[in-house]
């Protein structure tokens, strides 16, 4: 059965309405998803490559972990849902850091799918032992740690098997520049000057 998310108007607040992903995606209705970043201490990005059977961006690298919110859930209790589902890593709440908002449009699959969401990114700086990554969800091929250098001239060569999200990879580079200067010596004074 396809989960179930609650849908928003398109200024973000929830309508009341709760429909299936295939619907939400069908009718381009407003809905909460999540991104989640997660980099390690060499500032590398952990990507991982969505399964070849999935309906969006199917065999593309994408962020460490996306995915809906579903309907009741907080935002926080998704990116540790989806990072056990998809990675297979159980994260401290402590560690997620909420970044921003991004409203995003989008249609794929010639215009059957819609994608209009507001999209909660949220930043991990976490070194994860590639031992602990073999656990990957259904949805996911594998995984792999990229340099954000190598990424950043990923985008701007258009790599055609990367999802590309212009305005949050642009907004998404200035953080991790500033975090990762600051990341062994101070964490948490890092991450409360992004708030």
């Amino acid at each position: 059965m396809s989960e179930l998310i609650d849908i928003l108007d398109n200024t973000g607040n929830l309508t009341g309405g709760v429909r299936n992903r295939d619907d939400v995606h069908g009718l381009g209705l407003w809905h909460k998803s999540i991104h989640v970043w997660i980099v390690n201490s060499s500032n590398e990005v952990l990507l991982q490559k969505r399964a070849d059977w999935l309906r969006s961006n199917k065999g593309k690298w994408d962020l460490s972990v996306s995915g809906h919110v579903e309907s009741g859930e907080n935002v926080n209790d998704c990116v540790i849902r989806e990072a056990k589902e998809e990675i297979g890593i159980t994260l401290d709440p402590n560690e997620v850091w909420f970044l921003f908002q991004e409203k995003r449009q989008t249609t794929r699959n010639n215009n059957t799918y819609i994608n209009n969401e507001f999209s909660d990114v949220f930043l991990v700086r976490k070194d994860i032992d590639n031992a602990d990554l073999k656990n990957i969800g259904k949805e996911v091929e594998k995984v792999k740690w990229v340099h954000i250098d190598t990424l950043d001239k990923w985008l701007k060569e258009g790599k055609e098997d990367l999802v590309i999200y212009k305005d949050e990879y642009e907004k998404m580079f200035p953080h991790l520049e500033k975090t990762f200067t600051s990341y062994l010596t101070n964490l948490t004074e890092v991450f409360d000057s992004l708030k």
